[in-house]
């Protein structure tokens, strides 16, 4: 994994600067506060992470853990100042959810390009979000999440 590239990318974006905002198109799925959120057990909520696990393990080898793992802490350290996060609050606390997600999903796709594997859609369709500066942080449905439409966006 490059981290620098990774640091870079990061860097560029106004992550997080539109929670909350309107968008474009009525036909999204919203919340538009942090205590809308239904939490980590809800299905829809779940997902997302059993999913990102799953593309974890196939592009990141064992071997590279302590990278995986640095390149998360840069990205939950540079995005925890965007939002309310609290170290050590659990995993009902929606900013810090936020903030975990959005490393996940962005050292997710930094895994790819190092690995010279394509992104696959659904990593696509949580970045346009979060490269909007919003959180998509439910599916709209258990088979949705290959397409923008297909998450519920804060």
């Amino acid at each position: 994994m490059n981290l620098d590239r990774l640091a870079r990318k990061i860097n560029t974006i106004q992550l997080f600067s539109k929670l909350g905002s309107a968008i474009d198109d009525c036909a999204i799925a919203r919340i538009t506060s942090w205590e809308d959120w239904t939490g980590p057990e809800d299905l829809l909520v779940e997902q997302i992470a059993l999913r990102q696990q799953a593309l974890h393990d196939l592009v990141v080898p064992i071997e590279a853990t302590d990278q995986w793992n640095q390149a998360l802490r840069l990205v939950a350290t540079a995005c925890s100042t965007l939002v309310p996060y609290h170290e050590g609050a659990d995993a009902w606390y929606a900013p810090n959810i936020a903030a975990w997600s959005l490393a996940w999903t962005f050292s997710l796709e930094e895994a790819h390009l190092a690995s010279d594997v394509a992104v696959p859609a659904e990593l696509d369709a949580q970045l346009f979000w979060y490269e909007r500066g919003h959180w998509p942080c439910a599916l709209v449905s258990k088979l949705s999440g290959e397409t923008p439409a297909g998450y519920i966006v804060f």
